[in-house]
C-alpha cells in the first residue's frame, strides 16, 4: 500500500468538495494538507489526548466512542464524509472522542500548529470552522435522540437514514451486523433480523453484499417483531 505520507489531496477532483472545511484556504496553505489512509480498526484520534493535527474524513466510515469516569466506552456515533477528525486540535483541546475506521478511510489533514498560525488568520477558514463545530454538535444530538429511541425498529431505522446521511448519497454502505449492535445496544442476531424484515417490507433496498438503499416513502411499522 502507498504510504499515507506520500498521499496529496485532489481537491479539485473530491467528492467533498463544497463541504470540506479546508475549502476556502490559500494555495500556499493548502499545500501542507496530506491526505492520510487508514485501514479497519485504525484509530483516527484518542479521547483525552492532544491531538496534532486537523483533518477532515475524505471517504469511509468511522465510529465514535466516549468513555465514562469508569473509563467504560461506548460506541455513540457514526461519522462519515465530510467530518472533523481532531477538531479540538485547531483550540489546543483534548479530544473528546475515540474515532476508529470501520471501513476503509481517508484523511486529509493539517499539522495542528500550522492551522493555529497559518490557517486561523483566514476569516472565511474560521468562519468554516464554526460552521463544521455547529454541524458537529447537531450531529451528535441527532445520534443522541437516535439512541433514546424506545422502540427498536425505529431506532434501527433511523440509524440508517443518519449513516446514509453522512455518506452524502442515496446509497450507502451498511457498517457490519457488530458494529451497528455496539452502537445500538443489542445483538447482531438481532440486527440481522430487522434488517431482513426491511427488506421484505420495502423499506430498504439492497444494491449488493454492503450497499443499501432507504426507501422513505414507505411507512415505518410501530414494531418489526
Amino acid at each position: 500500500m502507498t504510504s499515507p505520507r506520500d498521499l496529496k489531496p485532489d481537491c479539485d477532483r473530491c467528492l467533498n468538495k463544497g463541504h470540506c472545511l479546508f475549502q476556502s484556504l490559500p494555495p500556499a496553505v493548502l499545500s501542507h494538507i496530506v491526505e492520510l489512509a487508514h485501514k479497519p480498526g485504525d484509530e483516527l484520534e484518542v479521547q483525552g489526548d492532544f491531538w496534532n493535527t486537523l483533518g477532515v474524513i475524505k471517504v469511509g466510515q468511522v465510529k465514535g466512542s466516549r468513555a465514562n469516569a469508569l473509563n467504560k466506552s461506548k460506541a455513540v456515533v457514526f461519522l462519515g464524509r465530510g467530518r472533523p477528525v481532531g477538531l479540538g486540535s485547531a483550540f489546543g483541546h483534548r479530544s473528546q472522542l475515540t474515532l476508529v475506521a470501520i471501513t476503509s478511510v481517508r484523511v486529509c489533514c493539517m499539522d495542528a500548529n500550522l492551522v493555529r498560525t497559518l490557517a486561523m488568520p483566514d476569516a472565511e477558514f474560521r468562519k468554516a470552522l464554526q460552521d463544521t463545530a455547529g454541524s458537529f454538535v447537531n450531529c451528535l444530538t441527532d445520534w443522541s435522540r437516535v439512541l433514546r429511541e424506545d422502540e427498536f425498529a425505529l431506532k434501527l431505522y433511523y440509524a440508517l437514514h443518519l449513516i446514509a446521511t453522512e455518506g452524502r448519497s442515496a446509497s450507502f454502505t451498511m457498517p457490519s451486523h457488530a458494529e451497528l449492535a455496539d452502537l445500538l445496544g443489542s445483538r447482531r442476531e438481532t440486527i440481522g433480523r430487522h434488517l431482513t424484515a426491511m427488506v421484505g417490507e420495502g423499506r430498504l433496498e439492497r444494491r449488493d453484499r454492503r450497499h443499501f438503499v432507504l426507501v422513505s416513502d414507505v411507512a415505518i411499522p410501530s414494531s418489526a417483531g
